[in-house]
């Protein structure tokens, strides 16, 4: 026995995740998309615009540090679900503040062609008075087109 090796498995390889500055596992993905947009509007403000090199370099650092920002106040070393809670819990934040405008009158939560929430207490969605009233609607299509009457008068003025 003596003579034959005992063989481990050694995946530390597997466990690892990689880590560069604070970006660790998927988050550094984070950090490529941040230095790539940074080097894209880097170039674009610098070289297509003519900005100054510090004005192209402080525009082009703001996706980099957008990205860092991103991981560090909501991805790292929290659960994983966390951004995506913390943005929904924002936006159901934002549609309650909206619900509180339109209340008070500052604000349209509805479609523009929407009928106001206000005045459809007890009514039909569609009773609107020009609808139901076909009297006046079948008044309009009764009478002959006053345009060709006067293109006619026209004609015979320029004609004599």
């Amino acid at each position: 026995m003596s003579d034959q090796r005992r063989h481990h498995e050694a995946n530390t390889g597997r466990d690892s995740k990689p880590v560069i500055f604070i970006f660790e596992g998927n988050n550094v993905l984070w950090m490529v998309a941040g230095v790539g947009l940074a080097l894209l509007v880097f170039r674009i403000c610098h070289g297509r615009w003519h900005w100054s090199l510090g004005e192209s370099l402080a525009a082009g650092l703001v996706p980099l540090l957008l990205a860092t920002l991103y991981v560090v106040v909501l991805k790292s070393g929290k659960p994983p679900g966390f951004d995506r809670e913390f943005f929904e819990w924002k936006t159901h934040q934002a549609s309650q503040w909206l619900d509180r405008l339109d209340r008070i009158g500052l604000w349209r939560s509805r479609p523009y062609f929407a009928p106001c929430r206000a005045k459809m207490s007890g009514r039909i969605p569609m009773d609107r008075q020009w609808i139901n009233d076909r009297s006046t609607v079948d008044r309009q299509h009764d009478q002959p087109s006053n345009r060709s009457n006067t293109m006619k008068s026209r004609n015979e003025e320029e004609a004599s």
